[in-house]
């Protein structure tokens, strides 16, 4: 928090068009930190399970109450070549979203990620996956080229039609 404060007030001295976004960024990491410092220093403790199989069941349902917004790891019982192998398609599928970010721009990249992942990965429906796709494109769109205006990275397919990149954001 301390490292994020000072990045914040090193930007302050920076033009409005330069800071805002590294400002808007800042504070609100800065309150997700305070909230997750206030949670951790002042919640209460979980109530520790007793040897009675009735209390036990009320026990572990207070338990996952306080652990609502906690994370939990159960890939215990998986090998470690398993989990090597899901890495491994994790990094591919990032590696291929970056390969296509060069090839076809930002947006249609977005677009197609999001329908290949649901689909190859997450074996979703085309009703869930369809409105997913264009709700991240729109997103996106209006985010980062309408709002914000920033320059999109050009990609090989801009490059080779350029007619391509004066009709499609991104391209």
């Amino acid at each position: 928090m301390v490292l994020v404060t000072v990045m914040v007030s090193e930007a302050g001295h920076w033009a409005f068009g330069a800071r805002f976004i590294p400002q808007v960024v800042g504070y609100f990491a800065l309150i997700i930190g305070a909230i997750s410092l206030f949670n951790f220093t002042f919640r209460e403790e979980a109530p520790a399970l007793t040897s009675d199989a009735e209390d036990d069941v009320s026990a572990q349902a207070n338990v996952m109450k306080s652990l609502h917004m906690d994370l939990t790891n159960d890939d215990d019982h998986l090998e470690k070549s398993v989990i090597a192998k899901r890495a491994a398609a994790y990094l591919g599928w990032i590696l291929v979203f970056f390969g296509s970010t060069a090839m076809i721009g930002m947006l249609p990249t977005m677009f197609v990620f999001v329908i290949l992942y649901m689909r190859v990965e997450g074996n979703e429906r085309w009703s869930l996956v369809l409105p997913c796709a264009v709700s991240m494109l729109i997103f996106g769109y209006v985010v980062f080229d309408y709002l914000l205006a920033l320059p999109w990275p050009q990609s090989y397919l801009g490059d080779w039609f350029p007619i391509l990149r004066d009709t499609i954001a991104s391209m």
